[in-house]
């Protein structure tokens, strides 16, 4: 799982995302720390900072994305320990089996 995350790492370096910062925590490569930046509509100019957790299976198994700032939005909600707000992607289910739904071993933390 290191390897893959350090190739994750090197990759979103080399090709940063416009509007998204995304780096490891200090020197703890399975917490990352990451800003969106809205770029139209109601969320234009909106910051949102969140905290993706990678697991010993990763890529095999999702993180666990949890957001520090509230976003207006219907998949989104305050998660139930009070730590945050929880967010509803398809793509972070592992027991999806719907074609074209679900997580793939193929996505990279660039990918969510």
């Amino acid at each position: 799982a290191l390897a893959r995350i350090a190739a994750d790492l090197r990759t979103l370096r080399e090709h940063p995302l416009a509007g998204i910062a995304a780096v490891p925590f200090g020197d703890d490569l399975w917490v990352w720390h990451f800003n969106i930046r809205g770029a139209c509509g109601e969320h234009d100019g909106l910051i949102v900072h969140g905290v993706l957790k990678l697991g010993a299976r990763y890529p095999s198994a999702p993180p666990e994305i949890r957001l520090c700032t509230g976003v207006p939005h219907p998949n989104v909600w305050r998660a139930a320990d009070g730590a945050g707000f929880e967010v509803c992607m398809d793509m972070l289910d592992a027991g999806s089996s719907a074609p074209y739904s679900g997580w793939a071993s193929s996505y990279f933390i660039s990918s969510m």
